[in-house]
Formats: C-alpha cells, structure tokens, sequence
C-alpha cells in the first residue's frame, strides 16, 4: 500500500511539474515570436527602404536610393514604366536570391537572363523586382502595389524554399540606421520522436525542448542534425497569393511561371527534399509551369554555387540564367 502511495505521489508530482512547465513555455514561449535574424543597414543603405502603409509589407523600396532605381527595382536607369516599342518585358519578382544579395547587379539571374535573350539581336527587357526579405505572399502584394503597373509580358516568381510562411517582420529606424528583425516560422527540432509533430505544434514545453536542443547542436557545429517542421496551416496565404497572381495573369495574356532555388547543402544528404515535393504539388495543382534548379545545381558542388547556404554565387546565377533561357525561352532563337 505504501508503494502504491509513493507511486501515485511520484507520478502526481511529475505530471503536476509537467504541467507547470507547459504553462510557462506557454506564457513565455513562442515560436513564432523569437527573432531568426535580425537585419541591419546603415549609411545609404539604410535610406533604401522606408515604413510601408501596405498591410502584408512592413517596409518596401525607396525609389532612387541606394540599389533601387528610379522605378523601385535594382536594375539600370534606362527603364520605363511602359516597355519600350517592339520589346518583350520579363518581370522577376522574388526575395534576396532575386535581388541578388552580395553580387553586383549586373551579375544576377535577371541580366544573365537578359544579355541570353538578346545575344542573337532580339529585344528583351529583363527586369529584377525582387526585394530582400519578402516571401512569397509580400512579393505578390508588392506586384499588386506597384510592379504591375510595368506591364510585362512574362512574370517569374524566384522560390525561395523559406519564402512559403506570412508572418510580417518589424521594421525601425534609428537615425541613420535600418533595423529589420525577421521571425522564425518553424519548428526547429533534433529527435523525431513519434508524433513528433502533434507535439511540436500542440505542446509549447516539447517545442521550447526541441529548440533549445536545436540552438545547442548549431553552436557546436552540428547544424546537419538540426531539421524544421514548418506547419502545412501556415501556407495558405501564399497558395491564395499565387491563385490570385495566377488569375490575373490569365486575365491580363501574362505568361507566368515559378523558379525553385534549393538549399546550398549538401546534395548526398539534403533532407529539403519534401520541402521542393510540396512546392511543386502545389504549383501542379495550380497549373502554373515551374523549374527547380535543385535539378541542375546537383550536378555541381555546393561550394561553387554559393555565397552562403541561401544565395547563389555569381556562378549559381548564371546556371540559374541558362536553365530559365534553356527550359522556357530557347524557342525565341528558332
């Protein structure tokens, strides 16, 4: 009887502990609230964006200033709203791996794309309206606000695979500085343990657990262990902003079509897989044409693709070029 007791104490005081330990993650944890980097620009730079009034967007271009033309796209001065006459104008909306963070402009996939396309004396305009930190539903927003009025021919959308979550980040200014602080919208976890992902999404003490391990393993250089849940809800605003861009383009005679960007990992080992299935279930589903260049970068070592494990060298912007000229553009030289 005794034992029993002592059990039932034990098993009570675990479970009331247990308890406890879920209302506090719950009161002070959430994961959709802690910080995944925070990005700052100082000098010119920081004058490059400004508060926007849009609600999907938290900050947009300036336009004029620092890599921002006078149309609010990082691309040459010699652009107008209307194309110019005869020209064919592709526009490539997208996040940083569009913009093309850490290369010059003249080295990214949309003037790659361009000096392809008019080598032979065609006339193509190939215009770069991608914006660093968008995803997916705040780059179709900003067409929607402002890029449409270019009145392409063609639209590309840049996927990036962490493009697919919609949560706004914050956006201050601080004298000459810029800060912009972006969220995590996973689940960061280590040991897929069974129903792993009923917990990570329902109990907030697992997922502070998981995260906690997960910020251990990248510190001590084990980040290849670490893998993320992003919750399938959490995708619904990007599939409405792609129907809704898809509509308009099948309205407007626009041909639309989706560029998939993989992880620079390793190719052996990459664990993103599902990730790049996912994406383009959805881009059948919608009948919007696609190309993932995981298809083409696997033929070479990530190290020649990279800057770092998101953006493409100036290399992956060039492989990036010829894939888009080879797959949807090729017939233009025939």
């Amino acid at each position: 009887m005794a034992k029993y007791l002592r059990a039932k104490i034990v098993f009570l005081s675990l479970f009331f502990a247990l308890c406890c330990l879920e209302l506090l993650s719950r009161f002070f944890y959430n994961p959709f609230q802690v910080a995944e980097f925070v990005s700052f620009r100082v000098g010119e730079e920081a004058q490059s964006y400004q508060e926007s009034s849009i609600p999907e967007l938290a900050y947009e271009p300036v336009p004029g200033k620092g890599e921002f033309n006078s149309l609010g796209l990082r691309d040459y001065e010699k652009y107008e709203w209307h194309k110019s006459p005869g020209h064919v104008r592709i526009l490539i909306i997208g996040d940083s791996i569009t913009f093309g963070t850490g290369v010059p402009k003249e080295f990214t996939y949309a003037k790659f794309l361009e000096r392809l396309l008019n080598r032979n004396g065609q006339k193509f305009e190939v215009l770069n309206g991608g914006v660093e930190g968008y995803n997916t539903v705040q780059q179709i927003a900003w067409f929607f606000h402002h890029l449409y009025k270019l009145e392409p021919d063609v639209v590309i959308v840049g996927y990036c695979l962490n493009d697919r979550g919609f949560h706004i980040p914050e956006f201050r200014r601080k004298g000459n500085v810029a800060e912009i602080i972006f969220y995590s919208y996973n689940y960061p976890y280590v040991f897929p343990l069974p129903g792993n992902r009923f917990f990570l999404t329902h109990v907030r003490s697992y997922a502070l657990f998981q995260s906690a391990l997960s910020g251990l393993f990248m510190k001590i250089n084990k980040s290849e262990h670490v893998k993320r849940y992003i919750p399938q809800e959490s995708s619904k605003p990007m599939e409405e902003a792609l129907v809704k861009l898809r509509n308009y383009c099948d309205e407007k005679g626009i041909k639309l079509f989706v560029i998939i960007f993989p992880y620079f990992q390793s190719w052996k080992n990459y664990f993103l897989w599902p990730e790049h299935q996912w994406i383009k279930q959805i881009l059948k589903s919608l009948e919007i044409p696609y190309l993932d260049l995981y298809h083409i970068y696997c033929f070479f070592p990530p190290k020649w693709l990279r800057r770092d494990k998101i953006h493409p060298s100036v290399f992956g912007h060039y492989l990036a070029a010829l894939a888009i000229y080879e797959v949807f553009f090729r017939e233009v030289d025939r």
